[in-house]
């Protein structure tokens, strides 16, 4: 009778035949796991046609096992699934290509959707953006743009800008989805860039829609009630705009392992969907006219928060879990997370590469897992229980997540299993308080005190994040799993769960196997590339975010970094197994904001900055805290290389670096003929490398034949 209680949510779906012995069959989580295959193998066929072979493999895999197991409705089904993904994908990849702009300057008008400070001035989502040109007339963009006025722009939500200037697309690459750095951008449709001088551009005062009114109000009342720095957190933890919550505290909540407190997901989800079933079940009401009602707050509170992924999963599982009861059919986690996964992917099929669909996904998968433990702990006592409640799901989640938060973020906080068992219940209480309390105080001004009860909470939260990342070794660096760890990891992840069948000791045999293939995996993962021997590797900026990585002898630095896209040089750095850089060197004399550069200064160790000394940014530099060298015309040693540039008057002709094993030199894109022949008379010609900046697919400056001459054509790059 106990086993057949213990198995009474898994028999559901559970067919007949041999592939039952093995795994307890979900045909819609088995479809959505090959939706996501579909899509990434779209992906890999743009960078390479072979993966082609890959598809095909794993399309024969799934005939095979249904003929196996002969579920021949359920191929037709998953076939269908997976070529689907295939059609989306190629679609959603054709929206991100258009030749048609050129090189040409128009008249740009759009509407304001979103609106976020960044370095250097105001980042602003724009929609329903016309491109106007006296020759070709009008031409609307599809998607969204990324606006950015530089020096800052006076503007709201729902106001029209008007100004002049150049429109990118932006390029859909394979490189950068799977390097992590652009996932953003793809899954929130962002087509197009653009960016001028904030004093050059026209605003003309529009209308708000209805999200934006209610989400404003609410942002003004939470601002002006709570202060900056809790009011930010709570709209955050309202609709998962992060715009305006204070970065320390931020931080605090990422090295604590807590940030997906900030985002809102399925538990913020749940607590809203809780208090509307509370009042609701107040009242006498017909369960179809309950279900109506719920259904209707869940869609909107999706419309609410822009449809992001991690809510609309949240809503579909609810709803899918709330009607199987009225039809008459079993609730499954399972199938119910395949579906919401399918819908998803059907739609915003590059939603698969978003950072915060995939730990959405993955932290649902661990509480899944770890279910049938919690239903089997007999404690009594209500309040021990909910701590090892929080304490399973909480081990569970972080373990299932663990090579996504590795592999994007390349920390791992130690003590987020602590954290969150002290958090979450003051959380939960603080984000019940605050739902309740926004609906009577956001339209009736002087009930704002009473917002001041979730503001104590939330400030006893921020008091429990700083004690935790004030402990010793609060924050692992780690270059992550690597995609053949990971695998093996998820791998693993699923054989410990009750829907792999096999006998007890086969699976722990199994569970042994996988552990250690996934420990040998991570091992060689976190060995550096670079540690014993002196190497040199160059990028293309227009693609990996930066210039030239130099190794010697154990020690790391990058030459010439676009400050512009620091963040695609940490993805690219954590792809080389470099964690902590001793030196960032600017080769040339051309100014750039140190602001730009704090955040990953401190993520790489605050390394040393090189800068020549006629640099503009020389002073604010030394006025903001980092450690400076100043290179000059004369030989100087800084841990395991040499350094000197070669110069005329003020201009910086080249840069020449010793390691321990190479001659590095690395020439200014800008010289003219008489600049390089002074360069040549002054260059010793024992290089093992020479470097263009900046070039493209132009040619090296004139007269650099002469360099070229005595150098090993393999050893020169030209960026």
């Amino acid at each position: 009778m106990a086993q057949k209680n213990i198995n009474k949510e898994t028999e559901g779906a559970r067919p007949k035949g041999t592939l039952q012995r093995i795994i307890n069959f979900r045909p819609m989580f088995v479809g959505a796991v090959l939706l996501c295959l579909a899509i990434l193998c779209s992906v890999l066929v743009l960078f390479d046609i072979r993966f082609l072979i890959l598809a095909c493999i794993i399309y024969a895999a799934v005939v095979v096992l249904c003929i196996v197991a002969k579920q021949f409705r359920r191929l037709i089904a998953l076939s269908i699934i997976y070529f689907l993904g295939f059609a989306v994908t190629l679609i959603s990849i054709s929206f991100y290509s258009d030749s048609s702009l050129g090189d040409t300057e128009y008249v740009i008008t759009g509407r304001v959707n979103e609106i976020s400070e960044s370095y250097g001035g105001s980042a602003i989502m724009l929609g329903d953006v016309r491109l106007i040109d006296e020759h070709s007339g009008t031409k609307k963009l599809s998607g969204s743009t990324r606006f950015m006025a530089y020096g800052g722009l006076d503007v709201k939500l729902g106001d029209k800008v008007v100004f002049s200037g150049k429109v990118s697309y932006v390029e859909m690459s394979a490189f950068r989805l799977l390097k992590r750095s652009a996932g953003f951008d793809y899954s929130n449709d962002i087509r197009y860039t653009a960016g001028v001088s904030g004093a050059s551009v026209t605003v003309v005062d529009g209308s708000m829609h209805l999200d934006e009114i209610i989400k404003n109000a609410t942002k003004e009342r939470l601002l002006q009630t709570m202060g900056a720095t809790t009011g930010g957190i709570a709209y955050a933890i309202l609709f998962g705009d992060r715009s305006v919550v204070d970065d320390n505290i931020y931080q605090s909540f990422k090295e604590s392992g807590t940030v997906h407190l900030l985002a809102v997901s399925g538990m913020h989800v749940v607590i809203v969907i809780g208090i509307i079933y509370f009042f609701l079940s107040l009242f006498k009401m017909n369960k179809w006219v309950r279900f109506g009602i719920m259904a209707a707050v869940i869609l909107g509170y999706c419309y609410m928060c822009g449809f992001i992924p991690s809510v609309v999963r949240s809503g579909i599982m609810a709803l899918v879990l709330m009607i199987a009861p009225l039809l008459g059919r079993k609730n499954d986690a399972l199938s119910s997370i395949g579906i919401a996964c399918i819908l998803i992917l059907l739609f915003k099929p590059l939603y698969l590469f978003d950072v915060g669909f995939q730990l959405s996904f993955m932290a649902v998968l661990g509480i899944i897992f770890c279910s049938m433990l919690l239903k089997h702990l007999s404690i009594k006592n209500k309040f021990l229980k909910s701590v090892m409640d929080i304490s399973i799901i909480t081990i569970f989640t972080s373990f299932v997540t663990l090579p996504i938060i590795t592999g994007y973020f390349g920390v791992f906080p130690l003590y987020t299993i602590i954290a969150n068992i002290a958090i979450i219940p003051i959380f939960t209480l603080a984000h019940i308080f605050l739902c309740v309390f926004c609906l009577i105080a956001v339209p009736l001004e002087f009930m704002s005190f009473l917002l001041v009860v979730p503001q104590a909470l939330f400030e006893v939260i921020f008091w429990l994040n700083s004690l935790l990342v004030s402990l010793p070794l609060a924050l692992i660096k780690t270059v992550g799993f690597g995609l053949l760890g990971s695998i093996i990891f998820f791998m693993l992840a699923f054989m410990t769960s009750r829907f792999v069948m096999l006998k007890a000791k086969i699976k722990a045999l199994c569970c042994c196997a996988l552990t250690a293939f996934c420990v040998i995996m991570v091992v060689i993962n976190n060995i550096p590339a670079y540690a014993k021997t002196p190497t040199l590797e160059f990028h293309n900026q227009a693609t990996a975010g930066f210039a030239m990585l130099v190794a010697s002898g154990g020690e790391y630095y990058i030459v010439d970094p676009d400050v512009r896209s620091l963040r695609e040089v940490g993805y690219n750095l954590k792809d080389v197994k470099v964690s902590r850089l001793n030196g960032i060197i600017f080769s040339s004399n051309n100014n750039f904001e140190p602001n730009r550069m704090t955040d990953f200064v401190q993520k790489f160790g605050n390394p040393t900055i090189f800068v020549d000394s006629d640099n503009a940014a020389l002073n604010n530099l030394v006025l903001s805290g980092f450690k400076v060298q100043v290179i000059d015309n004369t030989n100087q040693r800084f841990g395991n290389i040499e350094y000197r540039n070669f110069k005329l008057n003020s201009t910086v002709l080249a840069l020449e670096l010793k390691t321990s094993g190479s001659t590095i030199v690395v020439v200014n894109k800008n010289l003219s003929s008489s600049q390089t022949n002074t360069l040549i008379s002054v260059l010793s010609f024992d290089i093992d490398y020479l470097y263009f900046l900046g070039l493209g697919a132009n040619a090296p400056p004139i007269g650099a034949e002469n360099i070229l001459s005595d150098i090993d054509k393999k050893k020169v790059c030209v960026i």
